[in-house]
């Protein structure tokens, strides 16, 4: 449907249309290493890795980029464009096409698991010593980005008991880590961790580990959630205090019911944050 007396409209209504046409805050979430699963149809490749085709998330910006002269105006305030050529880059070394445009005031930059904030933290690393350029947000844009989350995976559905407990002390090391160092993004006014436990939906664990004749005290979960919580807490502040942050970020650590995920093509899509 067009409305063609659109462009007979006063200036200022045309304005806020074009503002009210962006889409909904989106997660940017870094691809898996092409390296990692080699060619799609590699015989070697397991057969969930083998599926998974090349991602493009580079048309999730908003339309009013590409109606009219007066729409790529209004859109550029808010989604600036990033360095094709890097993107270029990051479309051989990630098989992904990443968005050109990303309003960082809003969207939120997204690592599905600790392992992926440990690369994009060692990547962002080795780019500062001169190598290759691989992170998927560069250094001259982490001052932009406003809004951060980690996911964190305890797996009560492993083989094992003892997959679980190892997952529950990775998680209470793992998010004083990245508090510790999310400072990167100095100026982040939201930062969200949640934690996703599979395999029980209630607090209390039973412990099948116990000594035979012995009966041990089962895991709370809301009490490991809350040891982590403090820990976390606390090297968030510590790590504020000593880098001189003139205004602490807004910090939520819950447990949640999912997260973000690519292992599907509608999960591929971009989520609205919550």
């Amino acid at each position: 449907m067009c409305f063609h007396p659109f462009p007979l409209l006063p200036t200022e209504i045309r304005l806020q249309i074009w503002t009210l046409s962006f889409p909904e805050s989106r997660r940017i979430i870094p691809a898996r290493r092409a390296s990692w699963w080699r060619l799609p149809d590699d015989p070697s490749l397991p057969p969930d890795i083998a599926k998974m085709k090349h991602l493009n998330w580079a048309n999730t910006g908003p339309k009013a980029l590409w109606v009219s002269r007066e729409s790529r105006q209004v859109a550029l305030k808010h989604y600036p464009a990033r360095d094709l050529a890097r993107l270029k880059q990051l479309e051989v070394t990630d098989n992904a096409r990443y968005p050109a445009h990303i309003a960082f005031a809003k969207d939120v930059i997204c690592f599905p698991a600790y392992h992926e904030w440990i690369t994009f933290f060692h990547d962002i690393g080795c780019e500062r010593r001169g190598a290759a350029l691989r992170a998927f947000i560069s250094s001259q844009e982490m001052p932009q980005v406003s809004r951060v989350e980690l996911y964190i995976d305890v797996r009560f559905n492993s083989p094992t008991f003892f997959y679980a407990t190892r997952d529950l002390r990775i998680m209470k090391k793992s998010i004083p880590d990245f508090l510790e160092r999310v400072h990167m993004f100095p100026n982040a006014r939201e930062i969200f961790v949640g934690i996703l436990i599979t395999g029980v939906e209630g607090d209390l664990v039973e412990r099948p580990d116990s000594p035979p004749g012995t009966q041990r005290a089962p895991i709370s979960l809301s009490e490991q959630i809350q040891e982590a919580r403090d820990l976390g807490r606390k090297a968030f502040h510590t790590s504020n205090i000593q880098n001189n942050a003139s205004q602490m970020p807004l910090l939520r650590i819950e447990r949640v019911s999912w997260r973000p995920s690519r292992s599907s093509e509608e999960e591929i899509n971009w989520y609205s944050a919550a």
